[in-house]
């Protein structure tokens, strides 16, 4: 039973994990998006 609870501990631990990472590439990925736009933004203000 003692291995099965480690199991279980680690399982629960990975899906945590996983969230967290998912949670953290979401996040990361709206500031690259949100830094490409104003990037972009800027270049197209600039009269030519």
């Amino acid at each position: 039973s003692e291995s099965s609870n480690i199991e279980i501990l680690s399982k629960v631990e990975s899906k945590d994990v996983s969230e967290k990472t998912k949670e953290l590439t979401r996040l990361v990925l709206q500031r690259i998006e949100k830094y490409l736009n104003t990037r972009d933004r800027s270049r197209y203000q600039r009269p030519l």
